[in-house]
C-alpha cells in the first residue's frame, strides 16, 4: 500500500503533530510503509535569508542545499502522518546526498516529490532514507537522499565503524565558531524545530548534553564553502553530532574530499564533491 499526499503549496509545518507522535516506536515485525508526497509549486523564496544564516558567501543562483528547505515541509508531512510507526522527534540526521544536475532559476518554482520505503536495523537504532527529486517543466533538476537515526526502534549491534583516509593535499583549513543559539536560529529558516537543536533541556530528553547543530545547516555551510556549482554531487557523511556552541574545523582536499572536526581532531563528518 503507498500512502500519498499530494499539495498544491507548501503545506504548514504543524509542530503539535510532531510532540503528539512522541512515544511511536518500532514493533518487532512492524516496517515503514511506502510514502510519496507532492508539492506541485514551490516559490523559492527566502534565499537571501538562507545564506546569511548558513554564511553561503554566494551572491547569485541557487545554494546546493536550499531545495531541501523547500522540500521539509514534505518531510515533516511524512514523518508526522499517523501511519508513520517512527516519532518525528528526536531524530538525527546521518548521512545526506544531494545531485544538482543543472543551475537553478529563483524565479522558477520547482515541482517537489519525496518518497520513502521501509527500514535498516542500524547499531544504534533504525535508519530511515528519504529521497526527494526537483523537477521544472517535467525535467528533475535537483535529487536528494537524506537518511536519519531513530532509536525507536531496535538495532542489532555489529562493529564500530572506522574513520576514513586523512585528507592529503589540503587546499582549505579554517575554524568556525558555532554560538549556543545558532539552532534557534537555524529552525525557523529551515522549518526543523526537532528538540535536540534548540535548548539544553529539550536536547538532554533525547540523550545529548547540549543542542546540536543540525545536519544541513552544516551541509549547507560546506555547499558554501566548497562554492559548489551545477553539475555537481556532494556526499555527505554525519560521524559525531556538533555540540551547541563549539568551535569545529573545516578541512578541504585538492581531490574533493572535505571533513570537519574537534579541536581534538575527532571527526564530526566527512564527504566528496564530484
Amino acid at each position: 500500500m503507498t500512502i500519498t499526499l499530494d499539495f498544491p503549496t507548501p503545506p504548514t509545518i504543524q509542530l503539535h503533530k510532531a510532540i503528539a507522535g512522541r512515544g511511536k516506536k518500532l514493533t518487532d515485525g512492524q516496517t515503514v510503509p511506502r510514502f510519496e508526497a507532492t508539492i506541485e509549486h514551490a516559490p523559492l523564496t527566502g534565499i537571501e535569508r538562507y545564506r546569511r544564516i548558513c554564511l553561503d558567501p554566494s551572491t547569485e543562483g541557487v545554494p546546493l542545499a536550499f531545495p531541501h528547505i523547500l522540500a521539509a515541509p514534505l518531510h515533516f508531512a511524512i514523518f508526522t502522518h499517523k501511519a508513520m510507526p517512527l516519532p518525528a522527534l528526536g531524530l538525527v540526521h546521518v548521512r545526506n546526498s544531494i545531485t544538482c544536475h543543472a543551475p537553478l532559476d529563483p524565479s522558477q518554482p520547482l515541482s517537489l516529490k519525496v518518497w520513502c520505503e521501509g527500514h535498516e536495523a542500524v547499531r544504534s537504532g533504525v535508519e530511515i532514507t528519504l529521497h526527494t527529486s526537483a523537477s521544472v517543466g517535467g525535467e528533475v533538476v535537483w535529487e536528494e537522499t537524506t537518511t536519519a537515526l531513530s532509536r525507536a526502534g531496535k538495532g542489532i549491534g555489529g562493529p564500530k565503524v572506522t574513520e576514513p583516509e586523512p585528507l592529503t593535499g589540503l587546499t582549505r583549513s579554517v575554524s568556525w565558531r558555532l554560538p549556543k543559539d545558532l539552532g534557534r536560529r537555524y529552525a525557523p529558516v529551515a522549518g526543523d524545530h526537532n528538540p535536540i537543536h534548540l535548548y539544553p533541556l529539550t536536547a538532554k530528553m533525547f540523550g545529548f548534553s547540549r543542542p546540536i547543530i543540525h545536519g544541513m545547516w552544516m551541509l549547507g555551510r560546506i555547499g558554501g564553502a566548497l562554492a559548489a556549482k551545477a553539475p555537481c554531487t556532494v556526499a555527505l557523511e554525519f560521524r559525531r553530532p556538533v555540540l551547541l556552541p563549539s568551535t569545529v574545523f573545516y578541512s578541504a582536499s585538492a581531490d574533493g574530499r572535505f571533513d570537519v572536526r574537534s579541536s581534538k581532531g575527532k571527526l564530526h563528518m566527512y564527504g566528496s564533491i564530484s
